[in-house]
């Protein structure tokens, strides 16, 4: 598997873990880790879609 995918789902685990502990932060937590791998364009529409199905499922 590409080293990108392994990033953005590890970053996705962690920052899905503290939102379902703190009710918020998934991008905070997210951001800290792809924007050392994951180019700029990309990691806005992931953070919006992960924090919006994180607070849907809520």
């Amino acid at each position: 598997m590409d080293s990108l995918w392994l990033i953005i789902i590890f970053g996705a685990i962690l920052a899905g873990f503290v939102q379902g502990l703190s009710g918020s932060n998934f991008g905070l937590v997210a951001m800290a880790l792809w924007a050392w791998a994951v180019p700029p364009a990309l990691t806005g529409p992931l953070v919006v879609c992960g924090s919006l199905t994180g607070q849907l499922l809520a």
